[in-house]
């Protein structure tokens, strides 16, 4: 399997917009982001702006899918706060109910817990 040879950051600027088509607002900028992003970090959000010949649609520009990208990380980030919050929340009610139903040290009692008979969870408490 041949592998792709790395390109600069101005290689892969310069891959797009003469390969590929894709407009470039400003052009320091997008190497700052290409620098700090990765490009195959990117490629996954202009995959959905190119054409049958790989080629990008006429009204996108880069720094509209970098927007994009910048928006599905701020989402991201949004939903991790609040999955962390049920997270320790559910710990929480579980620590108290084994603590107090069985004592400080229940977590280490494996009858506590219901296992499938098909596996071996000893290692847990190891």
């Amino acid at each position: 399997m041949e592998m792709k040879q790395p390109l600069s950051f101005e290689e892969q600027l310069n891959h797009l917009i003469d390969d590929k088509l894709l407009r470039i607002r400003n052009r320091k900028n997008a190497i700052k982001i290409l620098r700090c992003e990765n490009y195959y970090r990117l490629s996954g959000y202009w995959k959905f702006f190119l054409d049958e010949n790989d080629k990008f649609d006429k009204n996108v520009c880069f720094e509209h899918i970098y927007d994009i990208y910048k928006f599905d990380r701020f989402l991201r980030s949004q939903i991790i706060e609040i999955i962390t919050d049920v997270e320790i929340y559910f710990k929480t009610q579980l620590a108290y109910f084994l603590g107090i139903k069985y004592g400080p040290l229940s977590y280490m009692n494996i009858g506590n817990f219901r296992l499938g008979v098909e596996k071996d969870h000893t290692s847990i408490l190891e």
